[in-house]
């Protein structure tokens, strides 16, 4: 029994992770694959874990219990309201090193600094848009798309993007000032 001990025998041949048992192992060798056998049955996307499909469902339905005590938006994940709470602070301890933007998360930093290259290695395949990262080109692809996952609660209003729908919602917090 490996339940309590440190002891992980089943090893990645690819990047030498560590695991207690062979079906974590099986389960983990999807990184390392393209394949994506995990397609969901209400929108375009495919995943390659299941469990990963089973978070993606929740952005199809309205459910959202994780709320901001500052300003009452609501999140279906709690990572996403933790993600928020720093909107609501002045401080910015993420500085690029090439045009001293600074930003509030570390990811977001990160992703800035691909900016700063001229590589677009993501093409649209329906009208050959270009995009320096991969989520752009997913944001992107909803415009060709009826697909309008995002809806608000106040107005009932429907947003394709998440970009669009936040910025919506912005509109409610300044009427209610």
């Amino acid at each position: 029994m490996r339940i309590h001990t440190d002891e992980r025998p089943f090893q990645c041949p690819i990047c030498n992770n560590q695991f207690k048992h062979k079906s974590s192992l099986k389960e983990h060798s999807q990184v390392h694959s393209d394949e994506k056998p995990f397609k969901c049955p209400l929108c375009s996307y495919r995943f390659k874990r299941k469990g990963t499909l089973t978070k993606h469902l929740n952005i199809h339905n309205d459910v959202k219990p994780y709320e901001c005590t500052i300003c009452d938006y609501r999140f279906k994940r709690k990572g996403d309201l933790s993600q928020h709470m720093v909107t609501h602070t002045d401080d910015k301890p993420f500085e690029c090193t090439i045009c001293d933007d600074r930003f509030r998360r570390s990811d977001v930093m990160k992703q800035h600094l691909k900016t700063h290259s001229m590589e677009k290695p993501f093409n649209c395949t329906i009208c050959c848009s270009k995009f320096i990262r991969k989520g752009d080109l997913m944001r992107h692809f909803k415009i060709h798309t009826d697909d309008k996952s995002f809806k608000c609660t106040k107005c009932d209003d429907k947003f394709k993007r998440l970009d669009n729908f936040n910025r919506h919602l912005k509109t409610h917090i300044k009427k209610h000032k």
